[in-house]
Formats: structure tokens, sequence, C-alpha cells
């Protein structure tokens, strides 16, 4: 520990004095006569002066010995484990719903090097089908794909936010006010950006679903396209969908406002949501609407999915710096 000299008290006053004894004053007259009798007697005896030796040359000759302290040894260099090596964690956690005044559960996925190195990440939120939770995503190994493109370099380092959305949000609300849209927007968002170092433009945010949860990525990505850029859909449900015209999706891009600029839609070959799907995909094609559409093979589960979900993230996070 070092110690700033500056910073200490100064040292205490000492008076020193000789103290009187308790001799008195005739015992010191005669030692007084004593000491005067005794130099008398050698002062009658001639004892001449002897010379003053010189120093020995080699003493006098002696340096003057340096006593600054030798020089610390430099340290030896530690190797410090290059981060970007290492897979990234996966965090569950909650978050404070503004909207049923709760604790929400919610997955993150956070990349090597996060809280290590003076960066911020993009993020992907992810939302889960019906009537599935957050860990819905691991079981589709979306941890891993993920980890893996990461740690190879093939994907930019980015967080993945995985919330469980709760009901009656989850299928009882279409958009706007006290709907998963405020939910999410107002509350998970703003969260997820306080709680880790996230890039905030919204061309640094990606939105994403299966079935129910697609559709509620396409409703919130095309009505917010200033807090999400690239919006994704898997089988989104939009047969069943009953939203009121201002949040349905196929209604929302025919009003000729802003949209993201990546959007990407898919289903299976056997998938009860493809029709819905497909006419999705040909009104923005009618639209000259930017969008990327794909047919993957098999139904609406999971064993389906898991493979489809790679591609298409690789397209929402394209334009991801590395």
């Amino acid at each position: 520990m070092l110690y700033d000299w500056r910073a200490m008290p100064p040292l205490p006053r000492v008076n020193f004095r000789i103290q009187n004894t308790s001799r008195s004053n005739a015992g010191r007259a005669g030692m007084f006569a004593w000491m005067l009798a005794a130099w008398l007697a050698l002062a009658g005896c001639a004892v001449p002066a002897t010379p003053t030796a010189a120093l020995p040359a080699t003493l006098e000759s002696q340096p003057t010995p340096d006593l600054t302290p030798p020089a610390a040894a430099p340290p030896t260099a530690t190797a410090v484990p290059d981060c970007r090596a290492q897979l990234g964690t996966v965090e569950s956690l909650s978050y404070p719903s503004p909207i049923l005044q709760k604790d929400v559960p919610v997955r993150v996925f956070v990349p090597p090097c996060h809280g290590l190195l003076d960066e911020t990440y993009p993020a992907l939120y992810l939302l889960h089908g019906y009537p599935y939770n957050e860990t819905e995503w691991a079981t589709l190994g979306l941890d891993l794909t993920v980890a893996g493109a990461v740690l190879s370099g093939e994907w930019p380092a980015f967080l993945v936010v995985m919330p469980r959305v709760p009901d009656p949000l989850y299928r009882s609300t279409d958009g706007g006010r006290g709907s998963y849209e405020e939910e999410m927007v107002e509350g998970l968002v703003s969260f997820i950006d306080l709680a880790y170092r996230t890039d905030p433009r919204p061309e640094r945010r990606a939105i994403a679903g299966i079935s129910r949860g697609g559709v509620w990525s396409l409703e919130i990505g095309l009505n917010n396209p200033d807090v999400f850029q690239s919006v994704g859909a898997v089988s989104p449900a939009l047969s069943v969908n009953s939203a009121r015209p201002e949040y349905d999706p196929t209604v929302i891009v025919r009003r000729g406002e802003l949209l993201p600029a990546r959007l990407y839609l898919l289903a299976g070959e056997d998938d009860w949501a493809r029709e819905a799907t497909q006419d999705l995909h040909q009104v923005l094609t009618g639209l000259g609407i930017a969008h990327e559409y794909a047919v993957y093979p098999g139904g609406h589960d999971d064993a389906s999915w898991a493979p489809a979900l790679k591609p298409m993230i690789a397209y929402l996070i394209a334009d991801w710096p590395r």
C-alpha cells in the first residue's frame, strides 16, 4: 500500500530538557575539587603532543555509498486470453413489465467480450410461438447456432433477446396502447438498452418470431421502423389473426408509410400458415417493397423450424458491422 506523506498529520512537538537530580550542592562542590586536583597533576607531567594520524588512503578515496534503492524488476508478462476466442453466455433474468406490473422472464445471449471491450452491440429480439415460452429457442438449438457463428467469425457479435410473451397480452391484444407492442417497445427494449451495452440505433435492432410470435414481430416491426429496421416472421399465424386494420400486417404495408429496410417471410411446404404468408409476400411484391420469401421443407413444427432459422437470421443481420 502506498501512502501520501503530504496527507499525513504532523508529528507532535517534543520538548526535551535536562531533569534536575537529587545531588546536593555540597556533593557537586566536592566533585569539582577532585576534578581540579586531577587536572593540575596531569598538567605537571609534560606529555609530548602526538600528531594526528592521517586517514588511510583506502578510506579517503572510498566513494559515498549510493543509497538509491535498486529499480524494481519489470513485471513478468502474463498471458491474457483473447475474449473473442471464447463462447458467449446465456443469462436468465427478468424485467419489470410496465403494463402487467410484474417481472417477466427473459433469456439473453451475451456475446464474448461484452463488458470487456469498449464496444456496443446490435440486438436481435425473438418471440416464441404459442403455447411455448422463452426456452423454445434453446430447444431449437438457437443458442449454439448463434454462439458457433459468432465464435467462428461468420457472424458479428450481437445480443439475442428471448423474452417470454406473457398472457393476456400475447393472445388477447393486437397492438397499440395496453398491448404487447407497448410492452416490448417501452418496457423490454428500454430495459435491455439500460442493462447491456447495446447500439440503440434502429438499423442495429432486429425482431423475428414464430407462429403467433411471428404475427407480433410483423405488427411491432412494421409499425415501429424507428425501433426495428429488420423484421422476420417464421410461419406467422396470419390466417387466424383477427387484428384491427391498423394493426393488421397486410393493411400496414399498404399504407405507403416508411417500413423497415429488411423483411423476411418463410413458411413450410406443408405448413397450415403457408397460404396466408404467401399472400403477404404477393402483396409486398405487388407494391414493390423489397423483402425475402422462403419456403422450407416440413410443416408447422420445431423439427421444420430449426434448420430454417439460420438463413433468416443471416439475412436480418447482413448489414451489421463486424
